[in-house]
This record gives C-alpha cells, sequence and structure tokens, in this order.
C-alpha cells in the first residue's frame, strides 16, 4: 500500500469518530488487523507511523502538531503496535 493510502488511513481516524470506535473495540493485534482490511485498508505499522510523522512535521503550527501525536498515540495502544518509535523496525505483519 502506498503512502497515499496511509495518509488517508490517519485522515479517517482524525476525521471519523465511528471509524476509530469500530477500531478500538479489537481485542488484540490480529482482531485490529482484520478490523483494518474490512475497512478496506491494508498499510503497514511502517507506512501508518511515516504517515504520523510527516503530517506532525507538516503541522502549520504547534497545536496541530501535539493533535497529530496524540492520534498517533492513540493508534499505537488500539493497534496493539510496539512502543518503538521506530518504523522502519516494523513490518506490520506481526
Amino acid at each position: 500500500m502506498s503512502m497515499h493510502d496511509a495518509f488517508a488511513f490517519v485522515a479517517a481516524c482524525k476525521n471519523d469518530g465511528e471509524f476509530r470506535s469500530r477500531l478500538y473495540q479489537a481485542g488484540d493485534r490480529e482482531e485490529f488487523r482484520r478490523g483494518l482490511e474490512a475497512e478496506g485498508f491494508s498499510v503497514t505499522d511502517a507506512e501508518i507511523e511515516d504517515s504520523f510523522r510527516a503530517l506532525e512535521l507538516r503541522a502549520s503550527c504547534e497545536e496541530e502538531a501535539s493533535e497529530i501525536k496524540e492520534l498517533g498515540q492513540w493508534y499505537r495502544l488500539v493497534s496493539h503496535a510496539s512502543s518503538s518509535g521506530c518504523a522502519g523496525c516494523h513490518s506490520g505483519k506481526r
């Protein structure tokens, strides 16, 4: 999947509360990945982490950057992702 799709995933997380609620229901990593696929996303963890970093760097103000950073923390919590900050270390297929 391309970075464009990862950015679309982040936008859906940011703008669609029902989407976030559906993902939040995942009990483990595999269930979360199945939920992503059911929503039409097949992005890797690395692509998602890269999109969060890129959006944070592009933010027009500190408040926007903070919002993106918090959304990234939410993603790592509900996706049961590793706490490592190195997206290059994640294959997305755990």
